[in-house]
C-alpha cells in the first residue's frame, strides 16, 4: 500500500487517518531527498532532460528511443485485473489536504505538466 503499508494492521486505518498520516508526512519531508520531498528538486535546470510519464510510459518511452534511433521497445503486458484493490485514492483526500499538496508542491506540477486538483468536484 505504498505510502501507509507500513502500518501495523492496515484494515483499521480510515480516511480522516489515512489524510492525518498524509499531511505529517508532507510538513515533516526531507528536505534532502525522500518519497514525500518535491520531485522537481532532481531535476537540473541546467540540462536539458526529457520526461516520461508513468502513465504513458510504454508510448513515450518508445518514442524516446526512436527519436535517437535506439533499437530498445518497451512492450508492457496489459492485465486487466488488479492484484490489489486501492483502499485509498485521491479521492480520499479532504480539501485541506488538496490545498497542502498544491502548495507544496506547485512546481512539480508546472515542471512536470500536471494540472492541479482545485477542488474535490475536479476529482
Amino acid at each position: 500500500m505504498g505510502g501507509i503499508g507500513h502500518l501495523d494492521n492496515i484494515d483499521h486505518i480510515d480516511e480522516k487517518k489515512f489524510n492525518s498520516y498524509i499531511k505529517n508526512r508532507i510538513l515533516t519531508r526531507s528536505h534532502q531527498g525522500n518519497h514525500y520531498t518535491e520531485q522537481c528538486k532532481y531535476i537540473d535546470q541546467n540540462i536539458f532532460i526529457h520526461i516520461i510519464k508513468f502513465e504513458n510510459i510504454e508510448f513515450e518511452f518508445n518514442e524516446l528511443m526512436k527519436k535517437y534511433k535506439l533499437d530498445i521497445v518497451l512492450n508492457q503486458k496489459k492485465d486487466n485485473t488488479s492484484r490489489h484493490e486501492k483502499r485509498f485514492t485521491v479521492k480520499s483526500f479532504t480539501p485541506e489536504i488538496i490545498k497542502l499538496i498544491n502548495e507544496i508542491y506547485h512546481k512539480d506540477f508546472i515542471t512536470f505538466g500536471y494540472d492541479k486538483i482545485l477542488k474535490n468536484q475536479d476529482i
